[in-house]
């Protein structure tokens, strides 16, 4: 569940396809010891699960369906997108 509050504008610095599906890379002000692998974080409203993490980085896989139902199909290095941690 999430709380509908924006907590950052991150910037994607990377989208490398896998397949029909993708890795998106966002950079942000998140605070990292407060995220782990395997938390939950609505990234432009679209709950995905990260899945690596590093300084100011943050690591997600799309799915093929996501990439095809969504406006991640459009999504370009330097987009700003919206983070929003799970309750």
């Amino acid at each position: 569940m999430f709380t509908g509050l924006i907590e950052d504008v991150g910037k994607v610095s990377g989208l490398d396809r896998l397949g029909a599906g993708a890795r998106l890379r966002v950079s942000t002000i998140l605070p990292r010891e407060d995220i782990r692998i395997g938390d939950s974080i609505a990234v432009n409203g679209v709950c995905l699960t990260v899945v690596e993490k590093g300084a100011g980085l943050l690591s997600f896989d799309v799915s093929p369906e996501t990439m095809e139902r969504t406006t991640f199909r459009d999504i370009r290095s330097g987009s700003p997108v919206n983070l929003e941690r799970a309750l």
